[in-house]
């Protein structure tokens, strides 16, 4: 959650930035990229770090750099130190998502394991969506640096909180030593894993399906719906208990249902979200709060899929999961990164076209997975 929160939390301060800084707005989003570049660049080896050194020990001294870097931040008296603090902040911010995922594969157990990375998933989300309207309301009333004080208040109460509770998973013995060419190898070998890879890719872009109604939501219910941005917080209710459902209805159906069935109904799922959300807001004219109701049901469809999808491409690789999890999370903030950049502009001001962004975008997914099948070297999608 510390990623998504230091992104876009302070979007909304650009111009305040700038002005303080004297900078033209192409060095202010120079900000953005420079932590992006980090945040991507430090995934890839974060995984076999903690097959190394422990996830615990990681996990901390990631948190305890990203609260250093943000304070920092909060403090910078220009832009150039400004963009040394965000790079920083960018290549101590990926730890959780990579390694969290490992963590749930090692310790939890039962339902436990199917559930948990659904709930991440949703935090990760709904992260995006109240990013901005809290960096909007910290800008407002305390300056845009106080952003960057939160944020530092948040990883460091993240870091007591980790420091307390969080055990080291990683069994007792021998530990694989970390070494580059390794790293490298194991890369290359997922890499050429035509099944894993498409299948990485496809829940990917599923996944920005989602991300894409999270970001941009708040602003299209500021400027398509004409009603405040704190609106829609009203939608986190519903959301999140239609993905509790979907969570509950997945871990009891899981042992009675292959992983590739169980996707194949999150993925129908989607589909069906995807293109009720264009007929729903055609026909009513995109009117309140209703215009982003199959959101609700897209996220239930994607947390359906999380289960199985979570299981099936870490079990390629049962001996490296961590350096797996690592891939994935690079493919996933790539293809976000990618969509935020290229797609959302093109979406902001329509609930119409948000949905047929989503539909579109789904659609690539969907292709990526057919795709995957097609080059399986593997029975595990068989079902």
């Amino acid at each position: 959650m510390v990623g998504p929160l230091a992104i876009d939390t302070y979007i909304p301060t650009f111009y305040a930035i700038g002005h303080d800084f004297g900078a033209d707005q192409t060095s202010v989003r120079l900000t953005l990229s420079v932590f992006l570049f980090g945040f991507v660049f430090m995934m890839l080896f974060y995984g076999a770090l903690s097959d190394a050194f422990g996830r615990r020990p990681v996990i901390l001294w990631s948190l305890a750099a990203y609260t250093a870097a943000s304070f920092g931040a909060a403090l910078a008296p220009g832009l150039e130190s400004f963009l040394i603090f965000r790079g920083l902040e960018g290549l101590a911010a990926g730890a959780g998502s990579v390694i969290s995922r490992t963590i749930i594969q090692e310790q939890a157990t039962g339902a436990d394991a199917q559930r948990v990375p659904v709930y991440i998933m949703m935090v990760f989300g709904l992260s995006m969506a109240i990013g901005p309207i809290i960096g909007e309301g910290l800008h407002a009333t305390l300056g845009w640096r106080s952003i960057f004080w939160a944020l530092g208040l948040f990883g460091a109460l993240m870091f007591l909180a980790c420091y307390s509770l969080l055990p080291e998973s990683l069994a007792a013995g021998p530990r694989r030593r970390f070494h580059l060419k390794t790293l490298v190898t194991d890369y290359r070998r997922m890499l050429k894993h035509p099944q894993f890879l498409w299948l990485v890719l496809s829940f990917g872009i599923a996944f920005n399906g989602f991300a894409l109604y999270a970001r941009l939501a708040a602003n299209i219910v500021a400027t398509c719906l004409h009603l405040p941005e704190v609106v829609f917080a009203g939608l986190f209710i519903p959301l999140a208990r239609g993905i509790m459902i979907a969570v509950t209805f997945s871990t009891r159906a899981v042992n009675r249902i292959s992983p590739a069935r169980l996707l194949r109904i999150g993925y129908f799922i989607m589909v069906l979200a995807s293109m009720l959300s264009i007929i729903f807001n055609y026909v009513t004219g995109a009117i309140a709060l209703w215009a982003l109701l199959p959101l609700i049901f897209y996220a239930i469809g994607l947390a359906v899929a999380t289960l199985a999808n979570t299981n099936m491409k870490l079990d390629f690789f049962p001996d490296n999961r961590s350096v797996a999890s690592s891939l994935q999370s690079v493919v996933q903030t790539l293809v976000f990164a990618i969509a935020s950049g290229l797609v959302a502009p093109f979406l902001f001001d329509s609930v119409i076209k948000l949905a047929g962004g989503t539909l579109a975008t789904f659609g690539l997914g969907l292709y990526c997975l057919v795709l995957g099948r097609k080059n399986r070297p593997t029975a595990v999608l068989a079902g």
